[in-house]
């Protein structure tokens, strides 16, 4: 251990000097100056800004220089030596690499303590062999050699220094034995002889030393190296092991002090918390303590990681309790599992998790600025916006220098031909002469010709940039910015156009927009003992978080695009494009499951379309940012709730301008307010209700209220679910039968309480059909049936655009059984729907009417035409089983597309897929959920902006983790994360309340982010984004069994289901056209007074 000098035995006097005038550990200099510590650099702790990975400590170490923590001696070292360490590392790699490659040369005579050793083999030579001479003796004469040794009068120390001269010396130094090696052991015998020499230098004589026993062979295996071998032996030699396990000991000690210093385990702020890996520590433990990882590994086995990094935690934690990242880890594990306090102590008290407390403390730790990132957001779109701001002021400001250096460089000498109106053109003026003082001296102005007018110096963009007050200074950067990307293009321009054309490119730089997402977290406290005053409560809060726009367009003006008297009801129709989109769309989806379950398609597997691309492919494969913003505890089912919750929001998380006192003067850029219906009808009626405020902060226009698209999705399977599964059990091959079945039973209740399980339910269901309608279609005897069977030669010789067009036209097919008949019905329903006006039905009457009832009275009055509201056709011809499978695959394909364009995040197309839903929404009674469908396209195409109509068609969808058709709903987040928080908040029991739930809610997705990096460290795999089920094959193809024992693609006229009687093909035969035209109509008219 390093230290600078002796131990002072008054400790604490040393400790109260160094913390007065703390030194440098290293050189002892002082780094107080003016008291104030300069220039020191903690031996123990990296600062913040630093590129290091490890303390100057650890460093240290690594060069031979071991420092460990002493309260006697300074942890600081000055920046000089600092300085020395990177030095110090280059030379010690230098002399490694020169170790290397430099051979090892020994010498003749024996060095300091050299100690000699001899292992004698029994040898077929004959005994007597005489050894050849010494070196010593060899040249010494025969006289000299013949004398006996006479003991030197010098003393010890003086024949030791002696003892290296030649044989020249006045010393009488006797020879070596001649035959030591052959007289130490008895001739001949079978044993390995093995004896060691020691020679001190006071000794003139080696000394030997026979080895028998254990140790003979540990010498002997040292000596052929065979370190294994000899390790072996070592472990087997009982002295030599209590030895040796006091030194590992001690070894394992040294290491522990070692990771306490510099050990990732120690980081356990947040940010360090949700980057801890296993794996790091892994490295970590083979490479600074690998006795300590030895020992574990053999007890664990090799394929330990997690075993052997938590084994160690626990260890380390015993003498360095600041080892606890593991600990805070499984704190949070048990945290979300529930785990009572006494749990937490019997757990802390065996190293294996923090304590209750400290684990409450470092979760409040976590909310700490929850809302930081949102607020960033904020600030950049302000940022941003005022940026074009500020170029416009630089622009004013040129043009005025301009001005002002043209009118300088008028000629003064009095032949000038300017006019009076070119100077005012100008703004020149003339001074008013003002005659000088007597003190004053005269400037005639008059100058030798030598010399010249003083030019001043020039001044930069940036400098008159800078300026101009004002302005925040992220504006300051982005202006600069623009101007640099304007300049790096052609330095040719001047000033003023550099900054015209920075103006343009910060006004179509894309605006990094965001939206605010809230939904209800209803829950309910159950009172630990009822009675009259303690009572179960019911409790309704809100929580909210942000996400960030991945599809982003140029910020634009906040005018509406065109107003309603242009919309065009169109543009919310399923017009004959749309639906020929929707075809193909559908034609991709059949062509997925053809060849994933039937062996005749699996050759078509290269020319599957597995993603659909769109414009925003691209954006929509990258992760979504998203921050969590806590709860606001109100209820959104009261109007004064919902005030407060729409005025926080704006208050904080929108983009505006405030004055001195912080109140809000303009709004600079509106956002997004998600939710469900029941939330954006809320939200605009309290904006409706401000509606006469002064400024657009009193009317609450900083948030643009809209629903999003899980809940509408999941109100469409409602639809179908209410169509196709009535109590028809007994109904071969319908929706309940089929759920009968495969034993769905989960499913019963419904997509509207059981979501999960009623998808999985119609996901087999409609692959199961489109298998039988291929096998009929195909005349497949099986689905092993080989491609032979049904794909022509020339199609499987053909190349990739030839086989691609033929398996989707033959898929085409199958879509044609649903699609066709249901494209006429929609025709009908869209042209009917654009005229607007309901035209008199007597042939040769060219009469229309705004409203139906006026064109009934018509019709009765002038041409005595009573014409039934419905008129039913001929149901002895019609097939209702088939009628219904074919109305079933239809709708079922609507819904998938629309699923599957959500996973893609394609706008478009979830567009597209909208249109028919608003038909399916009007028609069965779901008013409210068509008045918001109609909603989005009116805002879409008209009232909206252009960027934040963008905003609301495209990003609809979050992307977790990132990769191709990944992306989810953002309410679909939302519902996620608030069963994370509710699975927390429930095991706080009759403790819940605000200051509580606050605590969780502000740090939920740090929360969320340690349990996923703790199950991807121990190999726990968790469901991502949508459920997840198992392999369906065997459910799929018992149900194409029901469908072939039906005969459901027979037609059979009269045929029936008992519990749909007369079912007609057309889904939307019920929705009256003239009503819906008029319904419209009369939405437009109350927006447009509500809005514009």
């Amino acid at each position: 251990m390093l230290s600078s000098r002796p131990p002072n035995p008054g400790g604490a006097a040393v400790c109260k000097s160094q913390k007065d005038d703390p030194k440098c550990r290293l050189c002892q200099k002082s780094l107080m100056i003016n008291g104030i510590i300069h220039h020191a650099n903690n031996l123990f702790k990296l600062k913040r800004s630093s590129q290091d990975t490890e303390t100057p400590a650890a460093r240290l170490q690594r060069l031979g220089v071991p420092i460990e923590r002493d309260p006697t001696l300074s942890d600081v070292i000055c920046q000089a030596c600092y300085r020395q360490i990177p030095r110090m590392e280059k030379v010690q790699a230098t002399l490694t690499a020169w170790k290397d490659k430099t051979p090892v040369t020994t010498e003749p005579s024996s060095p300091r303590n050299a100690r000699g050793l001899t292992y004698t083999t029994p040898s077929k030579s004959p005994a007597h062999r005489q050894p050849p001479p010494s070196p010593s003796v060899r040249g010494t004469s025969t006289k000299r050699r013949g004398l006996t040794y006479t003991p030197g009068k010098s003393p010890a120390r003086k024949r030791s220094t002696t003892s290296t001269r030649t044989t020249s010396s006045s010393e009488n130094i006797p020879p070596p034995p001649q035959n030591s090696h052959r007289d130490s052991f008895p001739s001949g015998g079978d044993a390995t002889k093995v004896e060691v020499h020691v020679q001190f230098p006071s000794d003139k004589v080696p000394r030997v030393k026979k080895m028998e026993g254990g140790v003979k062979s540990i010498v002997q295996q040292l000596t052929n190296g065979k370190w294994g071998a000899a390790a072996s032996s070592i472990l087997k030699h009982e002295e030599m092991t209590v030895a040796l396990r006091g030194k590992v000991a001690e070894a394992i000690t040294q290491e522990g002090k070692m990771l306490g210093a510099v050990s990732v385990l120690g980081r356990t702020a947040p940010k360090d918390l949700l980057s801890f890996k296993l794996e790091n520590f892994d490295k970590e433990l083979k490479s600074h303590a690998p006795w300590l990882n030895s020992c574990l590994q053999g007890a664990c086995g090799d394929d330990s990681r997690t075993a052997r990094c938590t084994a160690a935690s626990v260890l380390l934690r015993v003498r360095h309790p600041k080892l606890s990242a593991i600990q805070y880890r499984n704190s949070f594990v048990a945290l979300h599992g529930g785990a009572k306090k006494v749990v937490y102590e019997r757990l802390n008290k065996q190293q294996l998790c923090m304590s209750h407390t400290m684990t409450l403390q470092k979760q409040t730790e976590f909310g700490q600025g929850r809302d930081d990132t949102v607020l960033a957001w904020k600030s950049h779109v302000e940022a941003q916006k005022e940026t074009v701001s500020l170029l416009n002021a630089l622009r004013e400001e040129l043009q005025e220098q301009e001005r002002v250096d043209r009118k300088a460089s008028l000629d003064t000498s009095g032949k000038s031909t300017i006019s009076s109106s070119d100077l005012q053109d100008l703004d020149f003026s003339f001074q008013t002469y003002e005659p000088p003082q007597p003190s004053m001296d005269l400037d005639l102005g008059v100058m030798p010709l030598s010399e010249e007018k003083p030019t001043a110096p020039a001044v930069t963009l940036t400098e008159i940039l800078n300026s101009i007050a004002g302005y925040k200074e992220e504006t300051y950067k982005l202006a600069e910015q623009a101007i640099n990307s304007i300049t790096a293009q052609d330095q040719g321009h001047s000033p003023l156009d550099i900054v015209i054309k920075a103006t343009k490119t910060a006004t179509e730089t894309p605006l990094k927009t965001y939206q605010i997402i809230i939904d209800n977290v209803d829950f309910t406290i159950s009172a630990k003992h009822q009675s009259s005053s303690s009572l179960n409560q019911l409790i309704h809060w809100i929580q909210q978080y942000g996400a960030l726009d991945r599809s982003q367009t140029r910020a634009g003006d906040d005018r509406p695009q065109k107003s309603l008297d242009d919309f065009r009801l169109e543009e919310a129709m399923p017009t004959e494009q749309v639906q020929l989109d929707l075809k193909r769309d559908y034609t991709i989806l059949v062509v997925r499951d053809l060849v994933k379950y039937l062996a005749a398609f699996k050759v078509f597997k290269d020319v599957v379309v597995r993603h659909i691309p769109h414009e925003y492919s691209a954006e929509m494969e990258q992760p979504s940012e998203q921050t969590w913003l806590g709860l606001q505890f109100k209820n959104e089912n009261l109007s004064k709730d919902m005030t407060d919750i729409l005025r926080t929001i704006q208050t904080n998380y929108v983009p505006c301008e405030v004055d001195e006192d912080g109140n809000i003067t303009a709004i600079v850029q509106r956002i997004l307010l998600g939710g469900d219906w029941l939330t954006e009808e809320r939200a605009e009626g309290v904006q409706a209700a401000f509606k006469d405020g002064d400024t657009p902060a009193e009317r609450l226009d900083g948030v643009q209220p809209k629903h999003e698209l899980w809940h509408q999705t999941r109100t469409l399977c409602v639809t179908y679910n209410d169509i196709f599964d009535k109590n028809s059990a007994g109904d071969r091959a319908s929706l309940r039968a089929n759920m009968n079945v495969i034993g769905a039973s989960n499913a019963r209740k419904g997509p509207h309480a059981a979501y999960d399980a009623w998808s999985e339910l119609f996901e087999k269901d409609r692959i199961a059909f489109i298998i039988c309608a291929a096998k009929k279609i195909f005349r497949l005897q099986s689905e092993h049936d080989p491609p032979e069977s049904i794909v022509p030669d020339q199609i499987m010789d053909g190349d990739r655009h030839t086989r691609s067009d033929w398996l989707h036209s033959r898929a085409a097919e199958i879509v044609d059984l649903a699609f066709q008949d249901e494209a006429a019905a929609t025709n009908r329903i869209v042209e009917g729907i654009e005229s607007s006006r309901f035209k008199c039905r007597q042939e040769g009457c060219n009469k229309s009417y705004v409203r139906p009832r006026a064109r009934e009275l018509h019709e009765q009055s002038k041409h005595n035409l009573y014409v039934p509201r419905s008129q039913s056709s001929e149901k002895s011809k019609e097939d209702g089983v088939k009628n219904y499978q074919a109305a079933k695959l239809s709708m079922a394909l609507l819904i998938k597309n629309l699923k599957d364009a959500t996973r893609e995040g394609d706008g478009e197309r979830v567009a597209r897929c909208l249109k028919m839903a608003l038909l399916f929404f009007r028609a069965y009674g779901h008013t409210k959920y068509a008045m918001g469908t109609f909603l989005f396209f009116v805002r879409v195409e008209a009232l909206l902006p252009a960027n934040l109509a963008h905003s609301l068609k495209w990003n609809r969808f979050i992307n977790t983790a990132g990769g191709k058709g990944r992306n989810i709903p953002l309410d679909l987040r939302l519902e996620q994360m608030n069963n994370l928080l509710k699975a927390f908040l429930k095991h706080l029991g009759p403790n819940l309340n605000e200051t509580t739930a606050a605590r969780i809610a502000d740090c939920i997705g740090q929360l969320e982010a340690i349990l996923k990096r703790i199950d991807s460290d121990l190999g726990v795999t968790r469901a991502r984004g949508y459920h997840h089920k198992g392999d369906p094959t065997e459910d799929i193809f018992k149900l194409v069994e029901q469908y072939e024992q039906a005969n459901v693609l027979e037609y059979q006229p009269g045929r029936q289901y008992n519990a749909f009687p007369g079912f007609q093909r057309d889904l939307l035969a019920k929705l009256n056209v003239s009503q819906m035209a008029y319904w419209m109509q009369s939405k437009l008219k109350h927006w447009k007074a509500l809005y514009e």
